[in-house]
């Protein structure tokens, strides 16, 4: 074993001055190749996709501006603004002068060149339907008027149209324009070939009055199957690679892979390519072979990852700041050169797909045979290495049974080398490092002992805290959960001497630590002496006995500046309540309302000073039947998610209204799961205490 340590290292000398200064020249130069076709192949390909976004934009522009002109036309106008239809005939006869069916005359001229349906015959690569918002249909029964281009057409479903996300902004944004989108298949009737459902189309509101904030007429434009497709079939560089075209709301309008082109047949149900009985190893017309044509992205939940979301907003926000527009990405453990355009105008965003090894393909076939010729090196440096490597073997024996006798335990084995090379160095180094491995021990063992003094201190303060109260009427239910350091969170709910009466404290000791967790205890002490000893007293008055106690042990004894922030509460079983001290504010869910009351609470700290007459004061408050009080620590409002958001009291607020009529354990357990689901870390002590009026 210690002969064929020696023989690695001879070898790995011998690399070093040899073979590994020629493999990191050639890894230098592949990856400076690598990065300039990829640059390469981003500028050919985001220039491509660039001119097909112009392509499109301009077409989008024409349709427009055609469409702008078709409600112009005199007969158009003269039709859809004749007012309410008196009966079927006339509904028929308007029609028949907006849309402008040959053979139907208006005055000397014939409508079929006025009306709407030789505009988009001539002008328009599809179908278009005029809905008229403010009209009823007599002939339809319908609370609009539908006018279509072509008799042929079949009316899109009306009420699945106006539930489109698109519809809807038109409707709630007046300054939405024509927008390009494709729409659900549930919009076309049922049983549609794909001609019909599977097209994109063109939303066009139309404000009779520029005034108005609600379009009355809007057109919707089915352009023809494989439309889009047109722009972009003929260019052969796009096969090498996936392209989407998506429309404003991510619905995939187009794309290129798979398709009935592609000389591969495409299993849907495995998500591969398959090649035929009869098929080549590669595409004559491409040059792809088999295995790269199953590199291609056939799965559109690609566009669904993170990486490609944020990459396509952040080029749609930054649109003519930025001109990154690319990145590789990683998609089922292949690597893809993703570029995406945007256009401002139609909203629709471009992202093709190129698999990386495509791009490298040449590179790959230079490197194998570099690596021919240099596994042919190395067998000769190994060689090489075998017969050099006895001269080493003593010294590092010595080594190897030290450290054998090491991971048995045994710290005080040394080791002595005679010769004065680097064998010799690292011998020295080895007895040092077995010097730092001992002194670690003995650190890591009193480190271990503090961490169980700590737990054991955790532990005790817990135990101190109520675990369960009962009474008749009122439903308790309390936890607090510890951070990993000891912290100074008290809660304590008293029985009275007789069970009309419940004492409630809450409260927080600065700091974290074994000191905060003795004063909390101090605390817990103090006012359950006092109770005991004066079951009569005063909330008011009890915080200020307990304070001189705090104050003197804290400040005199400890000589510590910890302060204390407490409320205490007595409450009889009508729900009158008494309290004082500040803390953090008291809530109260009243059932009446259904809404959340919050009690401020006032008065200063404990320790702070000696004396607190006149500094605390008793206030008053009442719960009614089914109402439930809320008693927490900052630990729950201030805790912190990952991006260092607070928990705060309005979402703590929100969440007790969500479930302010439920039993108190289902309160506390709920809360509890909400803050552990926010937060990343536990920082700080979590204390709730929930209260509900039977």
């Amino acid at each position: 074993m210690t002969k064929l340590k020696i023989r690695r290292k001879i070898l790995f000398i011998l690399l070093l001055t040899s073979i590994i200064p020629f493999g990191i020249c050639i890894l230098f130069m592949s990856n400076r190749i690598f990065n300039q076709l990829n640059k390469d192949s981003y500028i050919n390909y985001s220039t491509i996709l660039k001119n097909l976004s112009w392509n499109i934009d301009l077409m989008y522009s024409q349709y427009e501006k055609t469409l702008t002109n078709m409600m112009k036309l005199g007969d158009v106008k003269k039709g859809l603004y004749s007012g309410d239809f008196k009966d079927a005939q006339d509904e028929l006869d308007v029609t028949n002068r907006v849309v402008g069916y040959e053979g139907v005359k208006s005055g000397d001229q014939e409508t079929m060149e006025t009306g709407m349906r030789q505009t988009i015959e001539e002008r328009i690569d599809g179908y278009c339907v005029i809905y008229q918002l403010n009209r009823k249909s007599i002939i339809d029964k319908t609370d609009y008027k539908a006018f279509k281009s072509s008799r042929y057409v079949q009316f899109p479903n009306y009420e699945e149209l106006i539930k489109e996300p698109m519809f809807k902004e038109l409707t709630n944004n007046k300054t939405t324009e024509m927008s390009l989108v494709k729409l659900s298949p549930n919009v076309y009737p049922k049983g549609s070939p794909k001609e019909v459902s599977d097209i994109p189309v063109l939303l066009y509101p139309y404000y009779s009055n520029p005034k108005d904030d609600k379009f009355d007429i809007f057109l919707f434009v089915g352009l023809s199957y494989g439309f889009i497709e047109k722009f972009y079939n003929e260019i052969f560089n796009l096969q090498y690679g996936t392209f989407y075209i998506l429309d404003k709301f991510d619905n995939i309008v187009s794309f290129n892979h798979p398709n009935e082109d592609d000389y591969y047949q495409f299993d849907e149900k495995n998500g591969k390519y398959i090649i035929a009985k009869d098929d080549k190893q590669f595409d004559d017309i491409t040059g792809m072979t088999f295995k790269e044509y199953n590199l291609l992205n056939t799965d559109i939940n690609i566009l669904k990852t993170n990486q490609i979301k944020e990459l396509i907003n952040k080029y749609k926000i930054n649109y003519g700041k930025i001109n990154k527009n690319w990145q590789i990405i990683t998609y089922k453990k292949i690597d893809y050169l993703t570029i995406i355009e945007y256009s401002p105008k139609t909203h629709l965003k471009f992202v093709y797909f190129q698999p990386i090894d495509l791009i490298r393909k040449p590179i790959y076939i230079l490197l194998n045979y570099i690596l021919i010729i240099a596994s042919i090196i190395i067998v000769c440096i190994i060689l090489l290495s075998l017969i050099l490597s006895k001269s080493f073997t003593k010294s590092i024996k010595v080594l190897r049974d030290a450290t054998y006798k090491i991971s048995c335990g045994n710290y005080n084995e040394f080791v002595s080398v005679q010769s004065r090379d680097e064998i010799f160095e690292l011998s020295e180094n080895f007895n040092k490092m077995i010097k730092s491995i001992k002194l670690y021990q003995d650190r890591l063992l009193s480190a271990e002992r503090e961490k169980k003094e700590m737990e054991v201190a955790s532990r005790i303060q817990t135990s101190l805290l109520p675990s369960e109260v009962k009474s008749k009427y009122y439903n308790i239910s309390a936890i607090m959960i510890p951070a990993e350091k000891v912290g100074g969170d008290y809660y304590d709910i008293i029985v009275g001497e007789t069970e009309d009466k419940l004492w409630f404290g809450i409260g927080d000791v600065s700091g974290h630590g074994l000191v905060s967790g003795l004063i909390m205890m101090m605390a817990q002490t103090a006012f359950n002496t006092v109770l005991l000893n004066d079951p009569k007293i005063s909330t008011s008055d009890l915080i200020k006995r307990v304070n001189k106690v705090l104050y003197q042990n804290i400040r005199r004894r400890l000589a510590e500046s910890h302060f204390m922030t407490i409320s205490f509460m007595v409450i009889d079983n009508f729900g009158d309540i008494k309290y004082a001290g500040a803390h953090l504010d008291i809530l109260i869910y009243r059932n009446k309302t259904k809404e959340i009351e919050r009690v401020q609470t006032t008065g200063i700290w404990l320790g702070l000073v000696e004396d607190l007459d006149n500094k605390i004061l008793e206030n008053s408050l009442k719960m009614e039947k089914d109402d439930t009080m809320l008693l927490y620590t900052d630990g729950l409002i201030e805790a912190r998610n990952k991006n260092n958001e607070l928990y705060d009291m309005n979402r703590f607020i929100n969440k007790f209204r969500e479930i302010g009529q439920k039993s108190v354990l289902e309160i506390r357990e709920e809360i509890i799961a909400d803050v552990k689901s926010f937060i990343s870390k536990q920082d700080d002590d979590i204390s709730l205490v929930v209260i509900k009026k039977i």
